[in-house]
């Protein structure tokens, strides 16, 4: 089967004060689909920018980046935002939970806006991240980790082809970060989700079979 993730040649720098600061240069993998893989790397060896480029929210220098036969980053941004939409969900360092909105409602939305809620689904994870009693509050009344839960719950409702989950379970104790994988279990089997999973964690990465790991700018497998 084709991967539904291809990476060729992947580079990214910065210039910095007249430097050029290079984060990681010539990165190739694949990403196969049904799959779960554990990004690795130490603090600055660029997960998080690997993430946001995947996403298509931050351009590489070089490389192509193909998604499920479509080279994200020939197209427009808004090509780019409509396609992350239907196709994607990713999980944040920070939660970007809409301010506005209480819990129920923001862990709904993005499944509404791609016309692809589904209700057992969400009171199924509701009760998987004991979310039931938070549903009419807003974010500033729920704690970082509730928040945190509320924006993994959201991500896994959209039953998305890809999830690019950023540290998901930095703010997490062992109980929770035990539902998030649960949760991803749960894409894995129902909806053949491919995971990319960046995470510090090694008991997180030690529960995903495969691995993808940087190092001195460079990704091995």
């Amino acid at each position: 089967m084709e991967p539904i993730v291809k990476v060729n040649g992947l580079s990214k720098s910065f210039e910095s004060s007249g430097e050029i600061f290079q984060v990681f240069e010539e990165l190739s993998f694949n990403l196969a689909q049904n799959s779960a893989t554990a990004l690795i790397g130490e603090s600055g060896s660029g997960k998080t920018t690997l993430i946001n480029i995947l996403a298509g929210l931050e351009p590489p220098s070089s490389g192509m980046v193909m998604i499920a036969k479509n080279e994200i980053w020939n197209y427009r941004e808004p090509d780019r935002a409509r396609f992350r939409l239907k196709n994607m969900a990713v999980i944040f360092q920070q939660y970007n939970l809409i301010p506005s909105l209480n819990v129920s409602s923001n862990i709904s939305l993005h499944s509404q806006l791609i016309d692809n809620w589904d209700q057992s689904f969400q009171d199924e994870l509701i009760k998987l991240f004991g979310l039931k009693n938070l549903l009419m509050k807003y974010p500033e009344e729920i704690s970082g980790g509730q928040q945190q839960r509320v924006a993994i719950a959201r991500s896994v409702l959209t039953k998305p082809k890809i999830l690019l989950a950023d540290e998901p379970t930095g703010n997490l104790d062992e109980e929770n970060t035990m539902s998030v994988l649960k949760a991803f279990e749960m894409l894995l089997e129902r909806c053949k989700s491919t995971i990319l999973v960046a995470t510090h964690s090694k008991s997180v990465a030690n529960k995903i079979k495969s691995k993808l790991i940087l190092k001195s700018g460079r990704a091995k497998k």
